[in-house]
């Protein structure tokens, strides 16, 4: 059996390192569940409620009265008839360089700082939708948001002395927990959940 190099063996025992491996785990974890989007590039979106709503319904049917397919989560239809409209007004206005403050799209206008989403100006929001287009940014926030809870939590785990196997365990729980990804596409959840994680830290 071939023996570990003492410079691997330095390096795996420095206390420095072993933060990096629960977020390595973290991080494959996530490149797993978004495969699609990192190696096809397809976008996370709820975009199947469309075919329930005219006209797409129709092209989806061929018919005006014959029924659509049933969306995947039927509790996402925000995310398609109201925040991604949002999302791109938003994404267009931090790429020309101006504060997105109103949504004239929307009845008589609505102020764009007034919707439902309470991230609206954070730091990984901006960023992202300033780097790149509406979906690859919102999908990048989600992606970013759970890595971030998972390791706020794996953080809160290891300052109440648990061990650090039960800490990463306890990460992915949070990071990957059932409410989270049932409402993962309302961006807020995640970053919540994110904000608790690290709030308890």
């Amino acid at each position: 059996m071939a023996k570990v190099p003492d410079t691997l063996k330095n390096i795996i025992n420095n206390p420095r390192f072993r933060i990096f491996v629960p977020i390595l785990l973290m991080a494959l974890l996530l490149g797993f569940l978004f495969f699609r989007f990192f190696l096809l590039g397809e976008v996370y979106t709820t975009d199947d409620f469309l075919s329930w709503y005219y006209p797409w319904r129709y092209y989806e049917t061929g018919s005006a009265n014959s029924h659509a397919t049933m969306p995947a989560n039927q509790l996402l239809r925000d995310v398609t008839i109201l925040y991604a409209p949002e999302d791109r007004l938003f994404n267009e206005s931090i790429k020309s360089g101006t504060l997105p403050l109103w949504n004239p799209y929307n009845l008589c206008g609505l102020p764009l700082q007034a919707c439902g989403y309470p991230n609206m100006l954070s730091p990984l929001r901006l960023i992202t939708h300033f780097l790149f287009p509406p979906g690859s940014a919102h999908t990048w926030i989600l992606i970013l948001s759970l890595l971030l809870s998972g390791l706020g939590a794996f953080m809160y785990l290891r300052a109440i002395k648990l061990s650090r196997f039960a800490s990463t365990f306890g990460g992915i729980v949070w990071m990957l927990s059932g409410f989270v990804l049932a409402y993962m596409q309302y961006e807020y959840v995640p970053l919540l959940a994110a904000h608790l994680a690290w709030g308890m830290y």
